[in-house]
C-alpha cells in the first residue's frame, strides 16, 4: 500500500471517531437538559404548593391539587431525601396535623430552594 492509502484510511478513521464522539456527547447533553427541565418543573411545583399553603392557611381543593401535582412529580423525578420528607408531609396532611404539615412543608421548601439553586448553578445564599 502506498502512503496516500494510509492517509485516507487514517483520515477516515479520525473523522468517524470524531463523529461518534460528537454524537455521544450531544446525546448526553440533550438528556441532561431534559432531566434539568423535568427537575425544575418538579421543584417549581413544590414552590407553588407552598405558596398555596401559605396564602390559604387551610387545606382546600386548590391546595390539595397543588400538593398532588407536586407529589406526583416528586415520585417521578425527586431524590430519595425529597421523597422521604414528602411522604412525611403527606402523612401529616392525611392526619390533619397542622404542626407537622408546616414542619415538613418548611423542610421540603428549604431543601427544594437549595436544590433549585444548585441545579441552576447559582451561588448559595447566606
Amino acid at each position: 500500500m502506498e502512503i496516500s492509502n494510509y492517509t485516507v484510511i487514517l483520515s477516515s478513521t479520525v473523522v468517524m471517531t470524531g463523529w461518534i464522539v460528537n454524537n455521544i456527547l450531544s446525546r448526553r447533553h440533550e438528556i441532561a437538559k431534559k432531566r434539568l427541565e423535568y427537575r425544575l418543573e418538579t421543584l417549581h411545583g413544590m414552590i407553588q404548593a407552598d405558596k398555596a399553603i401559605q396564602e390559604k392557611k387551610e387545606l382546600n381543593d386548590t391546595v390539595i391539587e397543588a400538593i398532588n401535582v407536586a407529589s406526583i412529580n416528586f415520585q417521578l423525578y425527586g431524590y430519595q431525601d425529597e421523597i422521604d420528607i414528602l411522604s412525611k408531609f403527606l402523612d401529616a396532611i392525611d392526619k390533619r396535623n397542622t404542626k407537622d404539615i408546616l414542619k415538613y412543608n418548611n423542610k421540603l421548601v428549604v431543601l427544594v430552594k437549595s436544590r433549585l439553586r444548585d441545579e441552576l448553578k447559582l451561588p448559595k445564599l447566606k
